[in-house]
């Protein structure tokens, strides 16, 4: 890479890695959805073929989440309103839904993952947006067994696939079954710390045969440059994102959430036009 690029580069990535961890932890999520468009445009400056942007983004940001969804959740945990017991339910079959997303990683078109990742957002802010009173519900409460078990298994494989730690998943599941929004962002948390670290070896091993191709320092679809300058910043700042969240009341925490994922589908959507 030139000079140049580094120039453009260190610096998007830095202010990404601050930015990252206060999201992280005001949200439960939010790590992934940032980080993965702010990699996704270091990735096209860097020289990164097309075929494997998205994918060293993805790699790169479950890597980056790994450690800071470690912080958020002993934060968030602290304050004693996370769900426990769904964590140990979901454990084995969210685990089972990353390996095998990781391991599809190699072989999903970047377009699709795009668009993927846009209707994610859309649809969760969407949701948030025009049903502000929480009407819209699946259950009075989580399912059990099977049932449950399988909605794990969901959102280890979309995780995996999307590099977005799993919470944004757990956090509208738990809400579209009356769950309340700071339980569910606190136990997002932990679902974080489950999907990620796997989740980014995963994608070490499925990209490995590129790792002498691609710049930015990579071992598969993981950059070591953006581990490097981003998960220090992003596991620092997400405390104050923790204490954030605690500030919010439950439908101005649910706004800021609207915008953010409606902002970030949209530059999705922009990508794909």
């Amino acid at each position: 890479m030139s000079a140049a690029e580094l120039t453009f580069i260190i610096p998007f990535l830095i202010v990404g890695g601050a930015l990252t961890g206060i999201f992280a932890g005001l949200f439960g999520f939010g790590g992934g959805t940032l980080l993965v468009p702010l990699l996704y445009e270091v990735t096209r400056h860097a020289g990164i073929p097309v075929e494997a942007q998205m994918q060293v983004a993805v790699g790169t940001s479950l890597a980056i989440i790994a450690p800071t969804a470690l912080v958020s959740y002993f934060g968030h945990k602290k304050k004693k309103v996370g769900d426990e017991a769904l964590l140990r339910a979901w454990r084995v079959p969210v685990l089972c839904g990353v390996i095998a997303g990781a391991l599809l990683a190699a072989y999903v078109p970047s377009l699709l993952l795009k668009i993927l990742f846009a209707l994610v957002c859309g649809l969760t802010g969407l949701r948030l947006l025009f049903d502000p009173k929480g009407r819209w519900k699946l259950g009075s409460d989580m399912p059990e067994g099977v049932a449950l078990r399988g909605q794990g298994f969901g959102i280890g494989i979309l995780s995996a696939l999307l590099g977005l730690g799993g919470g944004i998943f757990s956090t509208m599941l738990m809400t579209l079954y009356n769950r309340p929004i700071h339980q569910a962002v606190a136990t997002s948390a932990g679902i974080g710390v489950i999907v990620a670290a796997p989740a980014a070896i995963g994608y070490m091993i499925s990209g490995h045969q590129h790792t002498q191709d691609f710049p930015l320092w990579c071992v598969g679809y993981v950059s070591v440059m953006g581990l490097f300058f981003v998960a220090p910043l992003s596991s620092f700042t997400v405390r104050y994102g923790v204490r954030l969240a605690h500030h919010f009341n439950k439908r101005n925490l649910e706004l800021a959430l609207v915008v953010y994922l409606l902002l970030i589908a949209g530059r999705f959507v922009i990508s794909l036009i």
